[in-house]
């Protein structure tokens, strides 16, 4: 090494000593986020950038610097050069040291890589990737916004596409595992948010805002000099008019700068007037609750049309940040109402999908399940995607509440989908998903569960499919179950006296004359809890059909 160690910036040692303790030790999260948190303090003190020259080796403004895990990565993963900035996020740094850390694999590890990286803040870590050769000319790989790393305004933490669910220690079925999908890229990655029509500019009746809202519109209409300096006037009040919890001056204000902004934008689109508007929007959102604050707003004022349009316009002006206030209040909102208000903003939001994207790929799995919860609620084609993703999510509360959320959708894709989670290694991912397949009740269902039956270790799962093989009733299902009821099959406990009790439940719950001569038979089996259950079952059900009979006679 040429060059002292003391000439390479302090961030990109300690980003480099992140790479290599995340590559060697990847379970020690606690080592892993104080490492991460004093690469953004030596960021926030200086910048620095790695460069990868021809020879394979890196370098920095300074010199050569010897990282030899990460000129590999660099190498393997096509990356040219990286700059990590003071605006840089703990969840962003902790998402690209994994990324890195992580032997390159596959046919094109470097196109995984740039699709992994691209919902990274480019603005904060700017990546520069080796060109692509292409047959067909594709468009240029999208970048995400800035992100805030604020709890309050969410944050968007992303690993990219995510592992697949490891194989079960005993596979309930031999069932080929497809090969993971390419991962998701926002719908609307780059694109400025702009107001989907014109709303009326309101006239507030606070004095002082009143006057800073007419001093920007008389600025705005004539392309004044003072048009930044009325800005910053109408920003200022609006911030005043939040601290003082003054809500309805607040919605005002803020529709008032938004409404102007889109007259201004289609009278002069230049880039001047876009980003003094921009800057002023930003400003607001310094303080982390005050776009939460206007997705409280957008359910308690639901009921008033004008200040709920306004709240709407504004929330979808804010794009990304905007949806995700939304969906975060939507999983802490007091009331149904509250929840459903929030639900149908969400579903007007263009960035709704993005947002939750963002969610299902955070370190946070509170933030992943409340994704799936939401996603679970707009079952729309987009959404199901997103689930599919997060059923290969690492941790398996996250995939818990994607099954659950699928068990919603009526498509054959999504049954599909959660058939796979069968096969996941956690019993509790595969009761979820028996849980969904009972709850659709879809013939197709029976042959899904019917390996279970035979070769599932696990008690509360097996009891769980023979319960759901059960409810869809089918004649297949019948005979499943009469074979269960009669301890046949290949399971190794398939004599259990509690299995096949739970089956014949199963049977009698069916009704069909097949059903309930196959429980009847066992009145004679050799085992005795076996034989009690089929006489209790059998005269159970003759009980209820003769009170049905006599409930209908006594009907006038």
């Amino acid at each position: 090494m040429s060059e002292p160690v003391a000439d390479i910036p302090e961030v990109l040692r300690r980003f480099a000593e992140l790479v290599t303790l995340v590559s060697e030790r990847p379970t020690a999260a606690v080592e892993q986020r104080t490492l991460v948190k004093e690469v953004v303090d030596a960021a926030k003190r200086a910048e620095g950038s790695l460069t990868l020259g021809a020879d394979g080796s890196l370098a920095t403004a300074a010199g050569p610097a010897e990282f030899p895990l990460l000129a590999k990565r660099f190498k393997g993963y096509g990356i040219e050069e990286l700059t990590i900035t003071g605006r840089a996020a703990v969840a962003d740094l902790l998402d690209l040291a994994r990324m890195l850390a992580a032997e390159p694999s596959g046919a094109d590890p470097a196109g995984a890589f740039a699709g992994r990286s691209a919902v990274l803040d480019r603005r904060a870590i700017r990546l520069q990737l080796r060109p692509r050769e292409a047959s067909p000319p594709s468009a240029p790989l999208p970048t995400a916004p800035a992100r805030s790393s604020r709890r309050e305004t969410p944050v968007r933490r992303s690993s990219g596409s995510m592992p697949a669910v490891p194989p079960p220690d005993a596979a309930p079925a031999a069932r080929a595992t497809p090969a993971a999908p390419a991962p998701l890229q926002p719908q609307h990655p780059d694109e400025p948010e702009r107001l989907e029509r014109a709303i009326a500019v309101p006239t507030p009746s606070h004095r002082g805002l009143a006057a800073a809202v007419q001093a920007l519109a008389d600025a705005e209409r004539e392309a004044s000099a003072a048009l930044p300096a009325a800005l910053d006037e109408l920003v200022q009040q609006v911030d005043l008019a939040f601290r003082q919890g003054r809500h309805a001056d607040l919605v005002e204000g803020m529709a008032a700068i938004v409404a102007l902004e889109h007259q201004a934008l289609e009278r002069d689109s230049s880039d001047t007037r876009r980003q003094l508007f921009n800057h002023a929007l930003k400003r607001l959102t310094v303080r982390p609750m005050m776009l939460r604050q206007l997705a409280v707003l957008r359910h308690q004022l639901d009921a008033d049309a004008t200040a709920s349009e306004r709240l709407q316009a504004i929330l979808h002006r804010y794009g990304v940040y905007g949806a995700d206030a939304l969906a975060h209040e939507y999983i802490s909102a007091p009331t149904a109402e509250s929840r459903a208000a929030c639900l149908a903003a969400l579903k007007r939001l263009r960035r709704t999908h993005d947002s939750l994207l963002g969610l299902a790929r955070s370190t946070s799995v509170l933030d992943v399940r409340e994704a799936a919860t939401i996603l679970g609620e707009l079952r729309d084609a987009r959404s199901e995607e997103i689930l599919v993703e997060i059923l290969r999510h690492p941790e398996p509360r996250a995939r818990r509440a994607a099954v659950a959320a699928l068990g919603g959708f009526t498509s054959p894709s999504s049954l599909d989908a959660i058939a796979l989670l069968l096969q996941d290694e956690i019993a509790s991912v595969r009761l979820r998903a028996v849980a969904a397949l009972g709850a659709r009740g879809d013939p197709r269902a029976v042959a899904m569960l019917a390996p279970l039956l035979d070769q599932e270790p696990n008690t509360e799962v097996l009891f769980s499919a023979i319960g759901a093989v059960g409810a869809a009733s089918t004649p297949e299902a019948v005979q499943l179950l009469i074979r269960v009821a009669q301890g046949e099959g290949a399971h190794p406990n398939r004599r259990s006296a509690a299995m096949r009790v739970l089956a014949c439940t199963a049977l009698v719950a069916i009704r069909t004359p097949t059903a309930m001569a196959a429980v009847q038979m066992l009145r004679d089996d050799r085992d005795g809890e076996v034989r009690e259950a089929s006489m209790r079952l059998v005269a159970q059900a003759s009980r209820r059909s003769t009170s049905a009979s006599q409930a209908v006679v006594a009907q006038p």
